[in-house]
């Protein structure tokens, strides 16, 4: 018999990795006749994921996965703690995802932010686990399987695909749209060269159902200003947007594009509605 493993089994069992049954039964292995000290901390003392797998498995699943596992591993081993330390590379995880959704021109960092999250993970908390396993079980525990938190981080995924889809979706394909500033403002006052002797403002009421106006940054960190609103075209009414890149430098803007319903409409196509929008001006 080994005290020391018994105020281990006390120790898991406060920390409810193992349930008041569980903890009898180890028990009573442990005070058997003939039970040896090898047996009572070998495979049946313990069941955790492998930390080193964990660690392989986040090259693909992100460190979130891994750290999430690590820190259930903590917790059967009654280091709550550790268990909690490991719980914040969870977080952090998350918040580093949700900035590079939200923050303008991070998206294209994305890649080298993950491989540095990883790499810190890795050398630190993952090795840590690893080398604590591996010095006081010599890999000798119960190991639990995969499927279910494969299955899991695979469903999480395609969650964070979709939500990612919507969201760039809402933004007007990868534009960052932010409410009435001075981009705006500049704009709205404004004229294009198609027609100097009306502001840009004066150019939508005149032309444009229920406009709305709206500044943003696209991915490689140029500002634009949408102008959405609805137009006959073709003797219907369709929903169209109007582009104006931004040049910060110059305080200036420029036509960029013009869409109807989504769809992108060429040059010659743009020049006509941009006189209709002047002609309607000055009527």
């Amino acid at each position: 018999m080994s005290v020391d493993d018994l105020e281990r089994l006390a120790k898991l069992k406060d920390s409810g990795a193992l349930t008041e049954e569980e903890f009898q039964r180890k028990k009573a292995e442990i005070l058997s006749p003939g039970n040896s000290q090898d047996t009572a901390s070998g495979p049946q003392s313990i069941e955790i994921w492998n930390p080193t797998a964990a660690a392989n498995w986040s090259l693909l699943f992100s460190p979130i996965f891994g750290a999430f596992l690590q820190a259930k591993n903590w917790k059967s081993l009654g280091e709550q703690n550790k268990s909690k330390s490991s719980m914040l590379w969870v977080y952090l995880g998350c918040l580093i995802i949700f900035l590079v959704l939200i923050v303008p021109g991070l998206a294209k960092y994305g890649s080298g932010i993950g491989i540095i999250w990883l790499l810190f993970w890795y050398f630190t908390a993952s090795k840590s686990q690893t080398k604590y396993v591996k010095e006081k079980y010599n890999d000798e525990y119960e190991k639990k399987g995969w499927f279910k938190p494969i299955i899991i981080a695979i469903g999480l995924i395609f969650s964070l695909i979709i939500v990612t889809a919507v969201f760039e979706s809402t933004n007007k394909s990868g534009f960052n749209l932010s409410s009435d500033d001075p981009s705006v403002a500049m704009v709205k006052d404004g004229s294009l060269y198609t027609c100097k002797s009306h502001t840009v403002e004066e150019l939508v009421n005149s032309f444009m159902g229920n406009p709305s106006w709206a500044s943003g940054v696209s991915d490689s960190g140029v500002e634009f200003v949408n102008i959405e609103g609805d137009i006959m075209y073709a003797n219907k009414e369709v929903r169209a947007t109007l582009q104006l890149k931004i040049n910060e430098s110059e305080q200036s803007f420029e036509f960029q594009a013009i869409e109807m319903n989504g769809v992108p409409q060429n040059k010659m196509i743009a020049n006509a509605l941009l006189n209709k929008m002047c002609d309607s001006a000055s009527q």
